[in-house]
């Protein structure tokens, strides 16, 4: 019944830590197993956003549409093919964080910068084409001259929520993100493993490196990092109803609950320790 004592170990991480001890012992591969486990858990929540996530539904293009209403015109335009600035202003970047989402920027520069690790969406207007950045990718989706509804087209136009340049916008942009949305979710999901993956192996690296200070001589360094990935639960589970409740404050109890069984478990390896040196000695 392995499937019970893999339960069994989830409940004694979170709700009883000083069980945590005997599962030093446990071969790698069962350790492997759980923190996986863990890194799936950790990256669920955003998973299912970037999966489910629909960039250009109805509502979305309403507050886009509503956003950009009355606004500063976008001084940039469309002319034989490539994106110009119109005071030609070639240093000039606009950037505006249409929803939570998606952020729009419109730049002739080749240096854009973008969040490495972050579920947004960012639809980039370069000199000759379109781009869509997330998380670590960056991927050209067209060409302005690929549509010949771009021709002269004037972005100053989109401060007015009733103007037709709406429609062309949405039409070119929904057809575009269609093609890309697979491997947008591929690639995004696997950036979400990878940043997830180095910040569990960092914290229970730190933490068993911290508590063999103590436990040096006592048990290996090994051992002290099997019963820290154990003890990674707490902040998991925290960091997963953070996200889905949008506490932030989860997130820092569960960190500190992590720690705070850590540092439990080396004094209580301590204590035994010294009480089987007193029996020895009697």
């Amino acid at each position: 019944m392995e499937h019970l004592g893999f339960i069994k170990r989830l409940s004694n991480s979170l709700f009883s830590p000083k069980d945590v001890i005997p599962y030093r012992t446990d071969k790698w591969w069962i350790t492997l197993l759980y923190f996986i486990f863990l890194l799936v858990l950790s990256i669920l929540p955003l998973s299912i956003s970037v999966v489910r996530g629909d960039v250009l539904g109805y509502e979305t293009k309403k507050e886009i549409k509503s956003f950009f209403h009355g606004k500063e015109e976008i001084l940039f335009s469309i002319k034989d093919g490539k994106l110009v600035h119109d005071d030609n202003n070639y240093s000039y970047t606009y950037a505006q964080d249409v929803t939570t989402d998606i952020s729009i920027i419109f730049s002739l520069s080749n240096s854009i910068e973008t969040e490495l690790i972050s579920a947004k969406t960012y639809v980039i207007f370069k000199e000759t084409g379109v781009y869509l950045s997330q998380s670590a990718m960056h991927i050209k989706l067209f060409e302005y001259n690929e549509y010949t509804e771009l021709d002269n087209f004037d972005f100053g136009d989109l401060s007015n929520s009733n103007s037709p340049s709406w429609d062309t916008i949405f039409t070119v942009a929904i057809e575009e993100i269609n093609k890309v949305k697979p491997t947008i979710t591929i690639m995004s999901i696997i950036m979400l493993a990878a940043s997830e993956t180095m910040t569990l192996l960092f914290i229970s690296l730190m933490l068993a490196f911290f508590q063999s200070f103590t436990l040096t001589k006592i048990i290996s360094f090994g051992q002290t990092w099997k019963m820290c990935i154990y003890l990674l639960t707490p902040y998991v589970i925290g960091n997963v109803l953070a996200m889905l409740f949008n506490l932030s404050i989860l997130f820092y109890l569960g960190l500190a609950m992590t720690a705070l069984y850590a540092a439990s478990l080396s004094q209580r390896i301590l204590r035994e320790k010294s009480g089987r040196n007193e029996n020895n000695d009697l």
